[in-house]
Parts: C-alpha cells; structure tokens; sequence
C-alpha cells in the first residue's frame, strides 16, 4: 500500500502542534491534546467536522469584539460559509485524489468515484452545518453568561 500523503500531513503537524503546546505551556496533557486534535483534524477525514466547528466558534467570538451585538455577530460570522464551503471543496478534492486505489475496472471506477464523490459531498454539507451550530452555540453561550 502506497504511503497517503493526507495522513503524513496529519502526522508532522500533529507532531509539531504538540511540541509547540509544550514548549509554551509545559503541560504534556495539553500537548498530547494539541497533537491528536492536529492529526484528527488535517490527517483524517474528520476534517470536515474539526475545522468547522473550531472555525464558527472562534469566528463568531473574534467578530464579537469588533461588533459588540450577540446575535449581529452571529449572522455576520455566516458570511463565512461560502469560503468554509469553497476550502472544504478543494480538501475533498485533495483528498479524493490522494486515495485513488489501484487498478480497476470500469465499472468499479465508477463505483468508487460515484460513492467518494456522495460520500465527500456528505461531509461538505456537514461541515457547513457544524460551522453555522458551533456559530450559533457561542452566541447561546455568550447569552448564558451575560444575563
């Protein structure tokens, strides 16, 4: 089995997330959180869940600063799906790419494309819809906190 070039991205930055965690905070917990956190989130398809959760939870609390309006900031911070929807495209691109299997037939060509091309698209719309909740859950969660 030829070497995935996905899960050797995951593996070095899953390396050095964890070595820079340590190095700031000299907590081995946190770095080897920092490390699996990394490598699940650029080695593996789960990708498509990590990122966009982290991105809509940060997004929303960083366009809160600027805004000071809870649910202004949430609706500002929707304007970036279409660029979450545009970088998970060209992930599952990649990704496609790099897991092509040996040789095959014509008819197993097109079920492996057909069903990888479902199955990313799947999780393409998962990612938006994490993002928007994860988006929404902060502005609850600033909610919670402020009454």
């Amino acid at each position: 089995m030829a070497a995935n070039p996905a899960v050797a991205l995951g593996i070095v930055s899953g390396l050095a997330a964890g070595a820079f965690i340590y190095v700031r905070k000299k907590c081995v917990k946190k770095a080897a959180l920092a490390a699996v956190t990394a490598f699940l989130a650029l080695g593996t398809p789960l990708h498509f869940i990590i990122v966009p959760v982290f991105a809509g939870y940060h997004a929303n609390n960083i366009l809160h600063r600027y805004i000071d309006r809870n649910w202004a900031s949430f609706l500002v911070s929707l304007l970036g799906l279409p660029v979450l929807f545009g970088v998970l495209q060209a992930t599952g691109r990649l990704y496609v790419t790099l897991s092509v299997p040996g040789s095959l037939d014509l008819g197993g060509a097109l079920a492996v494309g057909i069903g990888m091309g479902l199955l990313f698209a799947l999780l393409i719309v998962a990612g938006t819809v994490s993002y928007a909740l994860s988006s929404l859950f902060a502005s609850f969660r600033r909610r919670q906190t402020h009454d």
